[in-house]
């Protein structure tokens, strides 16, 4: 009797990182500081500023248009009126009133800043990032313009100098949660892993019930090989958040790591009940099962996996496996003969193919399985062809 050979070469589904870059968003107060010489302007501004303080916006903005009408250097107008425009998602109206305001008053900071942010969104990078510039070289205090400075070069893959921004932010204002965050997907980038782990930690200090930080950590521990970190990890991020598939995966996949296979098959089920989809919880729920010796677990995985791709001899020859264990010959065979069929030199599939063909008393096409496997280099082979290949 042949001794089976029940490998599984289909490899761990790598780690799929997907991180978040959070844009902060922000708005000044309404200066309630009129600036201007003409009392009809003034009683205009003062109406746009209780709209404003009320939502509403679309009038706000006549009554801020009214006090330029009367006095077209009116800065702070200008100024208030892009703000309100901001609010109604009116970006290049608001660009367009930040460089009035800027044209009379070329240091106005905030201008800059709000101008910034107004050709991020829509999608001005170079001209944001010198707006950005331009208000940190007029006002180096202003935290949301080295941390929108920041988002800018994280999303231009500049890291280095993204983590110079956002330490800036965090010495003027030590509990910035975007900043610690946005801060740990750099060094993550940068690989510098540890690093990632320290400004995550960090965040999760200022806010201990947003998953995302959990889960970002603990793929930072996963690459640091801390599997136990990992795991506690996203674990808490599953006391958060515990709907999405993504946490049970990567949960999943530590504790293959540690070799608690048990556990990581109950993660993969758990993460394909909720996204049936999730092509590397499946994968690795296979290979998991095949393991586990849950025969029938693997053969309806595997051929869910085919279904997917029924041009993947590794499925097949681990399907196969499957039913040889579990005596389901006819099946097996066919299994190893279309993943040979799809990958011609894949030894380990004549050498199964063998083991199925001698448990059917096949034994001439069994030899001829187990010579091809010796042909093709597989040296568990070698010692089975002189025994098989004379028992005819």
């Amino acid at each position: 009797m042949l001794k089976m050979q029940n490998r599984s070469i289909l490899p761990f589904s790598g780690i799929m990182s997907y991180l978040m870059v959070a844009v902060f968003v922000w708005f000044s107060g309404i200066s309630l500081q009129a600036q201007s010489q003409i009392p009809e302007a003034v009683t205009a501004f003062n109406e746009a500023i209780a709209h404003f303080n009320a939502k509403a916006y679309e009038k706000a903005i006549i009554s801020y248009s009214k006090a330029i009408e009367l006095d077209p250097a009116y800065t702070k107008a200008y100024y208030n009126r892009g703000n309100t425009r901001i609010n109604l998602e009116d970006y290049k109206g608001a660009i367009a009133d930040y460089n009035k305001v800027i044209n009379l008053d070329a240091k106005f900071a905030k201008a800059w800043l709000y101008k910034g942010f107004a050709e991020m969104k829509t999608g001005e990078t170079k001209a944001a990032l010198k707006s950005f510039n331009t208000a940190l070289a007029n006002d180096r205090s202003l935290d949301a313009a080295f941390l929108n400075r920041g988002v800018i070069q994280q999303k231009l893959e500049n890291y280095e100098l993204a983590i110079d921004d956002y330490k800036e932010v965090l010495k003027l204002k030590p509990s910035q949660y975007t900043a610690m965050y946005n801060q740990g997907l750099c060094y993550y980038k940068l690989n510098q892993y540890q690093d990632a782990v320290t400004s995550f930690t960090e965040a999760i200090n200022h806010q201990p019930a947003k998953a995302e930080l959990y889960e970002n950590r603990g793929k930072s521990y996963i690459k640091l090989e801390k599997f136990e970190e990992a795991i506690a990890d996203f674990t808490a991020a599953i006391k958060n958040n515990a709907s999405t598939a993504e946490f049970y995966y990567y949960r999943g996949y530590c504790k293959m790591q540690i070799e608690d296979l048990g556990g990581a098959n109950t993660d993969f089920a758990l993460a394909l009940q909720i996204q049936p989809d999730h092509d590397a919880s499946l994968t690795n729920k296979a290979m998991v099962s095949l393991q586990l010796r849950k025969y029938d677990e693997a053969i309806l995985d595997y051929s869910n996996l085919l279904k997917k791709n029924p041009k993947n001899a590794d499925y097949f020859m681990n399907r196969g496996l499957a039913y040889l264990q579990s005596e389901g010959y006819d099946n097996a065979a066919e299994d190893f003969k279309d993943a040979i069929e799809i990958k011609p030199a894949f030894p380990e599939a004549y050498f199964n193919l063998a083991n199925v063909l001698t448990k059917q008393e096949k034994l001439a096409e069994a030899c001829e399985a187990m010579k091809q496997a010796s042909k093709l280099g597989y040296e568990p082979a070698n010692a089975h062809i002189n025994v098989l290949c004379t028992e005819k």
